[in-house]
């Protein structure tokens, strides 16, 4: 991995799979200090919780990747199987942590041979090219090989993983950053893309002990 992915030592793939689930602020305080003009300081939301334990203003909870699996076990080609992270009760009063994963969306086609072959697309409000991107990647394309293998459990088919393609309405990379990645300001962000390969990214990645 490059040198600037935390995925080298799990922690962003912990991560997705949940593993900071448990400093989340519940729904009942997050609600308690909207009402008063305020937001807890503490961890809003993470993308495993909005898409395994979706809160609802009542205080339960849709696990919507099971519902997922399921619609995929039902339907392998559904157009239905919709997973958002979005919570306008919480998020429309977040100044600065709005979730920047918006949806996922599985779908199954069959190969020659009969196997499903689970296919995921994710779209997202904003991306940081440089100090993001290649993290995110890196621990949704994990999980989704862990959902080929619960469809795969779920409907007794044999399930390969597939394409993932994410797109990004605001994909950037900060001014900060730019000079470092050898980019032209002046001509944006094109002039990183014509001269991108891993090698070249993972030369001019900061350490990650200075991220």
């Amino acid at each position: 991995y490059p040198k600037i992915s935390f995925c080298e030592i799990g922690k962003y793939i912990a991560e997705i799979l949940g593993a900071k689930d448990h400093l989340v602020v519940p729904m009942a305080r997050l609600k308690e200090a909207i009402e008063k003009g305020g937001m807890p300081q503490e961890w809003p939301y993470t993308y495993h919780q909005r898409l395994f334990a979706y809160p609802l203003l009542d205080g339960s909870f849709v696990n919507q990747m099971e519902k997922l699996v399921e619609r995929i076990a039902e339907s392998a080609i559904t157009r239905r199987a919709v997973a958002t992270t979005r919570v306008p009760e919480v998020d429309s009063y977040l100044v600065e942590d709005l979730p920047c994963l918006g949806e996922v969306q599985l779908r199954c086609p069959v190969d020659e041979q009969g196997n499903l072959v689970l296919n995921m697309d994710t779209r997202w409000r904003s991306r940081d090219l440089y100090k993001a991107w290649c993290d995110n990647v890196i621990a949704l394309t994990f999980f989704q090989q862990i959902l080929a293998q619960e469809i795969e459990r779920k409907t007794g088919r044999r399930t390969r993983v597939g394409s993932y393609a994410d797109y990004s309405t605001s994909l950037h990379i900060y001014g900060q950053d730019f000079r470092q990645i050898g980019g032209n300001p002046e001509r944006g962000i094109k002039s990183f893309f014509e001269k991108f390969t891993a090698e070249s990214f993972r030369a001019s990645s900061l350490d990650s002990e200075r991220v």
